[in-house]
């Protein structure tokens, strides 16, 4: 999509109007006029990328400190009892429109917003395996990153079984803590 046909191109560069909260070269943040909630806010990079990962490193470190600003700007004026950062990269992951969006939403009591993540039990083999895959990369990617040497890997087995073995708990010197 053509930077002139992107509808948030438009609106992040002011060649359409809207309710702009923020604005620097980089970023535009203005009144959502479908809210989820009272001012929510669309934080919009004026350049045209569709996701996150195609931000210009300048630009996305400037997206974290206006969402910091943002958040506090918001929780001062309208006190909310909380507040969301949302990005949404890709269809699948709800992202609705072919610009990148962070959504800066203000969250009440009974708003009828749900955020909440469903928790899926994962095999300690599985998660092993996905720490593997991905630190075999992520040098890459953070160069700075080190890591400690892990201890000598024991079996799944053998870290199940010592979850369950009670550990030797000292209740004396605990009672003498609160003397």
């Amino acid at each position: 999509m053509e930077a002139t046909q992107c509808i948030f191109c438009n609106l992040a560069t002011g060649q359409m109007p809207s309710k702009k909260i923020y604005e620097d070269e980089l970023i535009t943040a203005i009144l959502d006029i479908y809210p989820a909630n009272p001012a929510h806010l669309l934080v919009m990079p004026k350049e045209h990328k569709a996701i996150f990962a195609q931000l210009p490193k300048a630009t996305a470190e400037r997206f974290g400190l206006v969402a910091k600003k943002l958040s506090e700007l918001i929780f001062r004026v309208l006190r909310p009892e909380g507040l969301n950062i949302f990005i949404a990269n890709g269809a699948i992951a709800g992202q609705k429109a072919p610009h990148f969006i962070m959504h800066v939403i203000p969250r009440f009591q009974g708003d009828g917003i749900n955020f909440e993540i469903a928790e899926k039990e994962a095999k300690i083999d599985d998660v092993d395996a996905l720490c593997s895959k991905l630190r075999k990369d992520v040098l890459n990617y953070f160069p700075e990153q080190k890591f400690e040497e892990e201890k000598e890997e024991k079996s799944v087995e053998q870290r199940l079984e010592e979850r369950k073995k009670p550990k030797n708990i000292d209740l004396d010197r605990i009672t003498k803590m609160f003397e």
